[in-house]
């Protein structure tokens, strides 16, 4: 590819993701810190080297369930999300810090307390990746599973009392007037009287309106129900795609989506997730790569690659052997049909991909697109993608972490600034204001 400079004239959109799986057990490495992973001074490393690399945003993702038999030679990141970046909002200035929590087994007066308190901690860095979790049930007191349409519909309603929350205090609301004697005026401060299918909740929240207004929204749904609630309401989309025809269709699909439902779709940034295997020679790159293969321990590496396919049924195959289509046609329930899982089966279907290929892409990318080569390789992909409106950013999963993320960050980035990619300097403000983004609430 020849080098060009950004011919967009906007930035390209970096995020850093936090605890991500590691199927390739890339934690075997000496050097990979392994017995930090669920210390502070490991995250705060990651964050400054993001903040070095002028990523515009960290991302702590979640789960709410463990199998142990799926552990092994697995490492698995448990921080919860909120805890996670209140902690890192004292040890960085600039990256935005972007959680997720689900609206299925959360409650929206404690989810929009926690999210404006990070907003105020970070000095309005926040971010909240919304997602609904139908799953994971038996954690929680309440047993029933949603069914996919009543999971979104409960988002639905979640989000907007969420939003109304953030706004029964006004702006202007805490005087913190010494000399009148006023530290807050009431009239200013509303109760929401929200009494919906899914939630009562009289209000109004006890923490003033955030710097930010409200956080940052993000959301990764991949359903048309998952996209139509996302351009509703994100500012963020992350998404999947193995392949930029495929990014390019999510990205035109979802931008209509925005305009349908009223907004502007240059306020609403689409970052897919990418796994780097990044190293000085595209040679020693790829030798990376099959290095971190070799290590697959592939009983694990099947369970985790039937559960990524929504269940298929692998039992009984070679690993070069084809995925006999009945079992793919078997896959239904409300899961089944959607999103990453689909994606894979899809894979299997249309492109005959055998089980061993199929478990070396879920565990080398967990469930995303991948790039493996040069610091130029991985420049020139990126630039690719952004130049013909495949993705206005990414949210980028590190091989060998964190040594992965400092060559992307001393090597990568460099590039990327060179071409206009990639600003040189943080803007002032707040997340949305370094993002670009217009006002969550405009006066």
């Amino acid at each position: 590819m020849t080098a060009t400079r950004n011919p967009r004239g906007t930035e390209m959109r970096l995020g850093l993701f936090l605890g991500r799986s590691d199927g390739f057990c890339e934690w075997l490495s000496p050097h990979s810190r392994a017995e930090e992973h669920h210390r502070l001074a490991y995250s705060r490393d990651l964050a400054a080297l993001a903040e070095r690399g002028r990523f515009d945003l960290v991302f702590r993702a979640d789960g709410l369930e463990i199998n142990p038999s799926k552990l092994g030679r697995k490492a698995t990141f448990g921080l919860e999300p909120i805890v996670h970046l209140a902690a890192l909002a004292g040890v960085t200035e600039h990256v935005g810090l972007v959680g997720t929590l689900n609206t299925t087994f959360s409650d929206p007066y404690i989810t929009a307390r926690q999210f404006a308190t990070l907003d105020h901690l970070s000095g309005g860095r926040a971010g909240w990746n919304m997602v609904t979790t139908p799953g994971s049930v038996k954690n929680f007191t309440n047993k029933e599973v949603l069914a996919h349409n009543i999971a979104y519909d409960r988002a639905e309603e979640f989000v907007r009392l969420a939003e109304a929350l953030w706004t029964s205090w006004d702006a202007d609301a805490l005087a913190i007037d010494r000399t009148a004697q006023v530290y807050a005026d009431g009239s200013k401060v509303r109760p929401v009287h929200h009494r919906g299918t899914y939630f009562d909740v009289e209000g109004p929240l006890n923490i003033p309106r955030s710097p930010q207004g409200r956080p940052l929204l993000a959301q990764a749904g991949i359903s048309p129900v998952g996209k139509d609630f996302g351009a509703r309401h994100a500012d963020i989309i992350y998404t999947v795609a193995f392949r930029k025809d495929v990014a390019r269709s999510y990205y035109d699909d979802f931008r209509s989506r925005v305009v349908a439902a009223g907004r502007d779709p240059e306020h609403v940034l689409i970052m897919p997730g990418v796994k780097v295997y990044v190293a000085p020679t595209r040679a020693e790159a790829v030798e990376m790569y099959h290095d971190l293969a070799r290590g697959i321990d592939v009983p694990t590496g099947l369970v985790q690659t039937a559960d990524a396919m929504g269940g298929v049924d692998l039992s009984g195959l070679d690993l070069d052997d084809k995925v006999p289509v009945e079992r793919l046609d078997a896959i239904g329930g409300s899961q089944g049909q959607r999103g990453r899982p689909a994606m894979l089966r899809g894979l299997a279907r249309d492109e005959g991909h055998t089980v061993r290929q199929l478990m070396e892409l879920v565990l080398s990318t967990a469930g995303h697109g991948s790039i493996v080569g040069s610091p130029a390789d991985v420049a020139d992909h990126f630039a690719d993608w952004f130049d013909d409106h495949a993705a206005d950013g990414f949210n980028i999963l590190p091989s060998n972490e964190p040594d992965g993320v400092r060559v992307f960050v001393d090597e990568v980035v460099p590039i990327l600034q060179e071409r206009g990619y990639v600003k040189t300097e943080y803007r002032e403000g707040t997340l949305r204001d370094k993002l670009g983004l217009p006002p969550a609430y405009p006066a």
